[in-house]
This record gives C-alpha cells, structure tokens and sequence, in this order.
C-alpha cells in the first residue's frame, strides 16, 4: 500500500526534530507502519542529544497526516520504504 503523509504545522517545536517537513510517499503494510518509517527517514538528532523516534511528529496524528493512496507513478507492492522524495529512499 501506498501512504501519503502530510505535515500540519511544521511552526511547533516538534517538527524540529524531523529533517523533512513536506509531504511524503511511503510504501507499507499499515498505517502504522508508514508512519514509524518516515519517522525512522527523516529522523534529525541535534544538540548531541539522542534520537527518540517514538516522539517524532510523524508519529502523532495531530502533527502528520496519513492516509492510503493510489497513484500510477508508484509501485504498491515491495519492501516498505519512503518513495517520495526519493533522496530518502
């Protein structure tokens, strides 16, 4: 399946932690999992400070929309992974 993951407000501290802050494309099996993959991609540590995926806005439905889409330009089917944008493949 393919998910589409939108930010909401990228202005909130905790978009800080996320070196992506667009839309994105991501192949996987569930919701859930789309999700905890950007949030692994765009994963930005700073200040020395270890990352804490499970805080990332990616994660919190208020902060990132998802929702399954279908669109020709991308394969559905594989391993789950960002497609777009591709530099995070």
């Amino acid at each position: 399946m393919l998910f589409r993951l939108q930010p909401t407000n990228t202005q909130l501290p905790a978009w800080e932690s996320s070196s992506y802050r667009e839309v994105a494309i991501v192949r996987a099996p569930t919701e859930e999992e789309a999700r905890a993959c950007a949030a692994t991609a765009f994963e930005y540590i700073h200040d020395s400070e270890p990352g804490n995926e499970e805080k990332s806005p990616w994660k919190q439905l208020d902060l990132a929309t998802c929702v399954s889409v279908d669109d020709p330009n991308f394969e559905a089917d594989g391993p789950t992974m960002v497609i777009s944008p591709a530099f995070f493949d």
